[in-house]
């Protein structure tokens, strides 16, 4: 798609920034002309529904401990500038239909520097930073006159970012420039930046159309990437709402976003998605003024607050220029002072939104980041076989005896890789030291083992019970610190203080392992205590938090939140139990002696599922202590202490480091017969349930996994069990021109019987795109929870192949579900097909041409191609029409013909299949589609209902290609076009 240059001043968003009436002469007279320019630029325009891959799942309340990062961002335009003299210059980039615009004006310049200081001064009054996003002249200018604008922004920690008009720096054809003519352009722009007083430049905006820009801009040193948007239609794309930032796959490209909303965990860039917003359209001129703005802030804010996600992190940014929201005469930004008092500050003082920059939202995500798995470490799949979920957690804590210690964790480590499973390690920072000196080797083995790390505590912190009389009679604020103080510096064995020469806590756990400990144990009891060392906990990066150490959690409701961190589930642990009349015990006291067969954990781990009859699958815990496995007795540090073995007594520093251990070593047999049992436990349950640790079931919460039914479904007699919720991916469906075709097959949530089947065709002009779905997630999981399976296939790509591969291709993938009906559950009978753009097209096709071949079968000969239902979104229908969403360009590399009066162009068309015999047909299309006019689908509808065919249209208001808003209220919404699908499939396959 060409890059046009769009950036006008006149009739575009950005006339906001025109200062002047029309008036002859500019200079200082003209500046007291100015009045009130209220343009509201937002693009935060689109329904919560529309969020993608990286983007929020539903399911976390407003109060649900969940931080909103909230950004207010600054684009100043290029006005006067030329392209750079490294693509060779030309006119300079001023606006149409009004007098030009240009920073050589003093009047202008010096107005866009009073403008954005008084935007500064606004936001610091309310503890806001700005992200200033500049370019050149104006920043030349800048340098030019030795303003010192920039180097006081900084100082006051405000982020300078490169604002970047491709057309007005490489010119009207920069979309077929090089990558490294871009990133050398780019680089000239940032090196402009911090001659005019910036110290660093990595935020950026703009380039939105160039599929290299993410190439060109990491070649510039530039690292996040904000405030995507279409300049042809001035409306953002679906992938870019959303709340968690993510790093894309591949650069932008408006008609296929699919691989730019992917998350890649090594891309360079790190997106910033707008948020959620409560409106499907942007404002322009006249549309309303400051309040209206606002008011539509505030619907999107609360909006994103009550999608925030606890444990990720949340963004939300707006977008104003200089010279907008201005209120009276010497105080230009009231407007904005009164929304922010009104309506931010409790929200910045309740702790549900946080100021950030840019540069910030990244650092956030970033140190997020840190917190997952390693790139190569996954979450463990959920399985529709899974009868639970088991965590195997190991409290590590015993620092006198380190080598046992350390020999312990590297043989359960192994043990865990035998099995492909994964333990979660709940470390001391006194035990972690003691590996730092003694057993460095089992910290290195804890890191490429890609085990989850977690954090606990043992005396005499002063968060372990009976050593907190330091913390007493501490204000909120003075205890919050001490507490601090304590997971940032060593706490001394002997007195119970602090050495702050040397690191230790929390903290240092994470500092060793590069991410903070993912879970914290449940801390003191009392409740003022506990409550400030969770909030503390929750600041350092911690995830999760232990408050039912073994059992207690909700049925209804597994995932509860504090703090912000999740409340680790257990419904039930294999730990200790009665047997008989006696008290509980622990199992592994008990491996040795006559009762071992009663107390063994596989087998009581057996009984409990068994036992297990709610609708939900159980977590599970299973719980020992590293020294439990070659000690008995309490641990080997109690005595030093404690008075007594129950520690029930706490003594009163200094601690005595040489007090005796009562403790024994186990024989080499009864460590054996534990090792032996534990095994035993963790092979049953690898083979027979989904086991997780803590960063795991952090995942699933924040994706609003619902917990699998406790009993796997099985299918009617005759139909393979269904992989209830399961994605299979890249399953052979064919062979053709010498490649293999492939399926990602998406598993339906719930089954009775046979489920009907979705074929879901990609889009892309037929010479790009895949079988990631992209923008067609919520659709698809939308079709999963009403029981589809969807199966989502890639076929060959023009150039390379011409039409027509790609149909032969669709066709054989229906042959291939057909003839597989019973491998996969569905019912051969009850298949139906959606796609859009290219893929509306071929769905198209598919529906309207039946069993007719084009060429060669590609597979599964003798089945038949037929489908049942045909949902078509916005594809082309009649290819010899003009426009109709087929350039002359794409005519022949896809077609291969050379005008529109080619047999190839008839046979490639759908409504040349048109019969009575068609199934039904949904056809979706917005009415401003630019690239695909409606008119399209407003001919093959005519022809079907012409035939008999049962067949609607729904004409989708103020959407453009895509369905992306343009120009206003998406009517209907997405969610409600999701509905209206839905209903459609159920109506014909079900």
């Amino acid at each position: 798609m060409p890059v046009r240059s769009v950036y006008i001043i006149a009739g575009q968003l950005l006339t906001g920034l025109i200062y002047y009436h029309a008036d002859k002469k500019y200079g200082g007279a003209i500046m007291h002309k100015l009045k009130n320019v209220t343009v509201l630029v937002i693009a935060l325009v689109l329904l919560a529904s529309c969020a993608l891959p990286a983007a929020a799942p539903a399911g976390a309340s407003a109060d649900s401990g969940a931080v909103l990062y909230l950004a207010l961002g600054v684009h100043v335009e290029p006005f006067g500038a030329v392209p750079s003299q490294l693509v060779g210059g030309g006119r300079a980039f001023t606006g149409q239909g009004v007098r030009p615009l240009d920073y050589h004006d003093k009047g202008l310049l010096a107005r866009h520097i009073s403008d954005i200081q008084d935007l500064a001064a606004t936001a610091e009054k309310h503890g806001a930073r700005l992200t200033v996003q500049v370019q050149t002249p104006f920043t030349s200018m800048l340098a030019r006159g030795k303003s010192t604008l920039l180097t006081d922004l900084e100082k006051k920690g405000h982020e300078v970012a490169l604002h970047f008009h491709e057309d007005a720096h490489l010119g009207k054809n920069c979309g077929s420039l090089p990558v490294p003519t871009w990133s050398a352009v780019m680089s000239e722009e940032a090196a402009v930046i911090k001659q005019a007083g910036a110290s660093k430049v990595r935020t950026w905006s703009g380039g939105n159309l160039y599929s290299g820009l993410l190439d060109a801009a990491a070649g510039a040193g530039l690292s996040v990437y904000s405030d995507w948007k279409n300049p042809q239609s001035q409306a953002a794309d679906t992938t870019t709402f959303g709340l968690q930032p993510w790093r894309p796959a591949d650069g932008p490209d408006p008609d296929n976003m699919g691989p730019f909303a992917k998350n890649d965990p090594d891309g360079k860039i790190v997106f910033l998605p707008w948020g959620l917003s409560s409106t499907g359209g942007l404002f322009g001129p006249g549309k309303g003024k400051a309040d209206a703005m606002f008011a539509t802030l505030k619907n999107s804010i609360d909006l994103s607050l009550s999608k925030a996600v606890p444990g990720k992190v949340n963004v939300f940014h707006f977008v104003v220029h200089p010279g907008e929201i201005t209120g009276l005469n010497g105080a230009p930004y009231a407007s904005l002072d009164k929304w922010l008092t009104e309506y931010v500050d409790p929200l910045v003082a309740a702790g549900r939104v946080r100021w950030a920059t840019y540069g910030g939202m990244a650092d956030a995500y970033q140190s997020w980041e840190k917190g997952q798995a390693s790139s190569s470490v996954q979450p463990a799949p959920v399985t529709a076989a899974a009868r639970g979920n088991m965590t195997f957690v190991i409290n590590v804590h015993d620092w006198v005896n380190v080598n046992d210690s350390a020999d312990t964790l590297i043989r359960a480590i192994n043990l865990f890789d035998k099995y492909g499973i994964r333990g979660d390690f709940y470390l001391t920072a006194p035990v972690l030291e003691a590996y730092a000196n003694k057993r460095p080797d089992v910290i290195d083995r804890l890191k490429s083992s890609g085990m989850t790390i977690s954090y606990h505590l043992r005396p005499p912190h002063p968060l372990y019970n009976g050593f907190d009389s330091t913390l007493q009679g501490l204000t909120g604020e003075q205890l919050y610190q001490e507490l601090k103080d304590y997971e940032t510096y060593r706490l001394d064995p002997v007195t119970g203080g602090l050495d702050k020469s040397k690191p230790g806590g929390y903290s240092y756990v994470a500092g060793v392992f590069g991410y903070p400990p993912v879970t914290v144990g449940a801390p003191n009891n009392g409740p003022r205590i506990r409550e400030a060392a969770l909030k503390l906990y929750s600041d350092l990066g911690a995830r999760a938090v232990v408050m039912y150490h073994e059992t207690g959690t909700k049925i209804d409701k597994p995932y509860e939140y504090v703090q912000g961190m999740l409340v680790r589930p257990s419904d039930f642990s294999v730990t200790r139990w009665s047997v008989g009349s006696n008290a509980e015990n622990f199992w592994w006291n008990f491996m040795a002696s006559r009762l071992a067969v009663a107390y063994n954990p596989a087998a009581y781990l057996r009984d409990r599922l068994a036992a297990w009859h709610t609708e939900r699958p159980p977590f599970i815990t299973s719980l020992i202590h590293e020294n439990n496995f070659y000690r008995k007795g309490a641990e080997s540090w109690t005595y030093y202490y404690f008075s007594d073995a129950d520690k029930e007594k706490p003594l009163p520093p200094p601690y005595n480091l040489g007090a005796a251990d009562l403790s024994t070593a186990r024989p080499a047999a009864e460590r054996e017969a534990i090792w032996k049992a534990y095994e035993e436990m963790v092979a049953y349950a690898a083979a027979n349930l989904n086991v997780v640790t803590s960063r795991d079931i952090v995942t699933m919460a924040a994706a609003g996994s619902v917990p699998l039914p406790a009993v796997p479904v099985t299918a009617s007699a005759g139909v393979a069990p269904v992989k209830l919720g399961t994605l299979e991916k890249n399953v052979v469906y064919g062979t053709a021109g010498g490649i293999a075709l492939k399926m990602d097959i998406y598993y339906p949530q719930r089954a009775e019987g046979a489920a009907p089947a979705v074929l879901y065709v990609h889009g892309g002009a037929w010479t790009k795109g895949s079988k990631d779905l992209g923008p067609a997630v919520n659709d698809v999981r939308m079709l999963q929870e009403r029981g589809y399976l969807v199966a989502a296939v890639d076929y060959r790509l023009a150039p390379q192949y011409k039409f027509p591969a790609q149909i032969e291709d669709v066709k054989c993938a229906v042959r291939f579900l057909r003839a597989n009906a019973a491998v996969y559950g569905i019912d051969g009978g009850r298949i139906g097909a959606m796609g859009g753009s290219a893929g509306g097209h071929l769905v198209s096709l598919l529906g309207l041409s039946g069993d007719q071949d084009f060429n060669s079968s590609g597979g599964s000969t003798g089945q038949s191609a037929r489908v049942q239902a045909v949902v078509d979104m916005y594809g082309p229908s009649d290819i010899s029409v003009v426009p109709g969403g087929v350039d002359r360009g794409l005519l022949m590399q896809v077609f291969g013909a050379a005008d529109r009066g080619a047999a190839v162009v008839r046979q490639a068309s759908p409504v040349s299949y048109v019969s009575a015999d068609d199934p039904p047909f949904l056809i979706i299309h917005g009415e401003k589609d630019p690239l695909v006019p409606v008119g399209q689908s407003e001919l093959l509808y005519a022809a079907l209902k012409a035939a008999g065919v049962p067949v609607e249209l729904l004409r989708v208001k103020n959407a453009g290609h895509g369905l992306v808003p343009s120009g206003g209220l998406v009517t209907p919404s997405r969610i409600e076009i999701m509905k209206k699908m839905g209903d459609f499939l159920d109506s014909n396959l079900k």
